[in-house]
């Protein structure tokens, strides 16, 4: 028993030692609609979960706009509206999308670009949003504490012909918890 012990404690280590981080289990963010002065009502969550093959992500919002919604990880840690430039707007306290490797480059999942670009996702003619992806672009301990934003328009995954895909202003945003 003590042998199995040893050698288990030696594979963590060397684990560690490789980058090999254990992932948390699930990240949770409460959606909140946005206003140029904070968060507004609650509109449903995100619950971001290690699965062998990746990220799970799902989604289960209601009272959104029908149709397509960029969604990312930003750097910031907070949904306020207070941007770090000094401006103020809906959720600018969340700054810019998560890109620890300073790709510089707004490509969509699976794109090479920003680790914090994620997957379009879908309101219905009800506003209803339940969809699940699978991404494998980080470790969920390197985006705890984060916010994680719905954006009002689209996403072509893309930095043309607007930077950072056109979905445009920030509609609901949550932290990461």
């Amino acid at each position: 028993m003590k042998n199995i012990l040893l050698i288990m404690s030696i594979i963590a280590c060397i684990g560690v030692m490789l980058g090999c981080e254990k992932q948390d289990t699930t990240l949770r963010a409460t959606m909140h609609r946005l206003s140029d002065t904070g968060m507004a009502e609650p509109l449903g969550d995100i619950a971001l979960r290690g699965v062998p093959n990746g990220i799970e992500i799902a989604v289960s919002m209601t009272d959104v706009p029908t149709g397509l919604h960029g969604m990312h990880i930003h750097v910031g840690t907070s949904c306020g509206p207070n941007g770090p430039d000094g401006t103020i707007g809906r959720g600018l306290a969340a700054g810019a999308h998560y890109d620890p490797r300073n790709t510089g480059t707004h490509k969509g999942p699976g794109g090479g670009g920003h680790a914090g670009d994620l997957p379009v996702v879908y309101a219905d003619e009800r506003g209803n949003i339940d969809e699940l992806f699978i991404v494998s672009k980080f470790n969920l301990n390197k985006v705890r504490g984060r916010a994680i934003i719905i954006h009002d328009g689209g996403d072509n995954y893309s930095d043309t012909p607007q930077p950072l895909g056109g979905g445009g202003g920030r509609y609901a945003c949550g932290i990461l918890e």
